[in-house]
Order: structure tokens, then C-alpha cells, then sequence
């Protein structure tokens, strides 16, 4: 049954950065709207790279029951292994019931933000649809099966929404790896969509790098440049959309997951 979101308390937990602090305030920044504006009594944020840690944000509450909502783009090992087991290594847990929903990046909304995110990068860099390749970058690991699961699912359903000619999947710890993936289009433009929750390292640095453009590392995005005779549009991670604050919301009212 649904907690009413009034009474409940709501745990946002995200992987975080100690290298980029916007990574961890765009986390903050949904915790604060869920509670301003969606109504949940308590909302906290919570970081492997941050503070509060997983380890020790469910000591600083008084309440016998949250529900944790994953921001992760995949329900991967993170998610799954990482994060259950480094919240039990608060004194409290034994003594509170909580519960876990799928990471946000499983939420049927997804596709659609992302959707409606790539045909306003077409329009504001005058891309078309028939020239255009569209390359969604998720982070994958050979640690866990599902970490790449998202990913694929999103780049289906993004091939049936007909966004761009071309949707390809991409990842940084597993192939098909970016450079193979952008070496191998045939359209002359593209978009680069990081499927990251934080604007990172990785969305920031490493993904330009990878592509020998470091002409845009730590450049504000989305950004444009030219490599190898093509237009490249660079977008922001989709974890920072307003519109994903709604998605947590839905997640923490009606989500249960397995690990429940």
C-alpha cells in the first residue's frame, strides 16, 4: 500500500562526487522540490562520495520507516549491492523497516523525458532527424548484469519514438565502448547523451576525452563542437531535468522493489 507521502520519509540516494560538487547539489536540489513541493514530510540526501554516507544517514532520523529511492540510471551493482549493503551499516537499520524502489532510471517516464530532451537539443543546434545520430552513453560494469539493462531499454524505445536515424547504445566499462560506437556512424551529425545521473567526472571529462575533444572538458553543457568532419552536440546528464523530480516522486509513492 502506498505511504502517504505527507507522513513518509524519503531517502534519495545517489552515487555522488567529491570531485564535481554540482553533482551532488543537483541530488539536493530534487530533495528539496520532493519536499516543497511534493509534499513529503522528510526527504534526505544521501552519497557514496558525500555526506551523509549511506553508512550513517538512516542515525540522523527518528523515524521507524523510509523508503529509499535509488538515483541510478540502472539498477545495476550499485543499486543492487552497494548501497542495501552499506545502509545497513547504520545502528538504527535493524530497528526501521525500509524499503527500496527501482533505481529512477527503470521508471517508465525515462524515455519520454529523454525523448522530448533530444528533439529540443535538434531544434536549439538545427540538427535533423535524417542526419543525425543519436549515441546514449551509460555507465555499464561487468560487476552486475543489469547494469547495462537501462540502457538498452532506453535506447529501444527511443528507436521507436524516431528522435534520430540512429540511436546506438554506448558504455565506459563495457562494450560497445564510445570511440568504437561514434568511429562507426554513418550521419554527419550527433548527439552525445549521457545517461548519468550527475553532471560527474564522467559526464564532464571523461566522455569528451574519450572522443579527443577536450576542448570541451568542464564545458558548460549542452555544448557543440567538431570532430572528425562532424557535428557533435554534447548534452547535460538527464539527472539534472526538473522533470525527474516527478519520476522520484511516483517511485517513492507507489515503487516497491524485491529488496523490500
Amino acid at each position: 500500500m502506498p505511504i502517504d507521502p505527507e507522513k513518509g520519509t524519503v531517502i534519495l540516494a545517489a552515487h555522488g562526487s567529491r570531485r564535481e560538487p554540482a553533482a551532488n547539489a543537483i541530488v539536493q536540489e530534487h530533495a528539496r522540490r520532493l519536499q516543497e513541493e511534493f509534499g513529503w514530510e522528510t526527504v534526505k540526501a544521501t552519497f557514496r562520495q558525500g555526506t551523509p554516507t549511506y553508512g550513517e544517514v538512516l542515525d540522523s532520523l527518528s523515524v521507524d520507516e523510509v523508503t529509499v529511492v535509488p538515483f541510478f540510471a540502472a539498477d545495476g551493482y550499485y543499486a543492487r549491492i552497494v548501497l542495501p549493503r552499506e545502509l545497513s551499516l547504520n545502528q538504527r537499520y535493524p530497528q526501521m523497516r525500509v524499503r527500496f524502489t527501482e533505481a529512477v532510471g527503470n521508471h517508465p517516464g525515462i524515455p519520454p523525458l529523454v525523448d522530448q530532451r533530444v528533439r529540443q537539443l535538434m531544434q536549439q543546434f538545427h540538427l535533423s532527424a535524417e542526419q543525425t545520430a543519436l549515441i546514449v552513453v551509460g555507465h555499464g560494469t561487468r560487476r552486475h548484469a543489469l547494469s547495462s539493462a537501462s540502457t538498452r531499454a532506453l535506447v529501444e524505445e527511443l528507436r521507436k519514438f524516431g528522435v534520430c536515424s540512429e540511436v546506438h547504445p554506448a558504455f565506459l566499462d563495457e562494450p560497445p565502448q564510445l570511440k568504437e560506437v561514434f568511429r562507426a556512424l554513418s550521419r554527419p551529425q550527433a548527439v552525445i547523451f549521457p545517461f548519468f545521473m550527475g553532471s560527474s567526472y564522467h559526464v564532464l571529462q571523461d566522455l569528451p576525452r574519450r572522443l579527443g575533444m577536450e576542448n570541451l572538458v568542464d564545458t558548460p553543457f549542452p555544448a557543440q563542437a567538431t570532430r572528425a568532419g562532424r557535428q557533435v552536440v554534447f548534452d547535460r546528464a538527464i539527472g539534472s531535468d526538473e522533470g525527474m523530480t516527478s519520476i522520484i516522486a511516483e517511485l517513492a509513492a507507489h515503487g516497491r522493489s524485491a529488496q523490500e
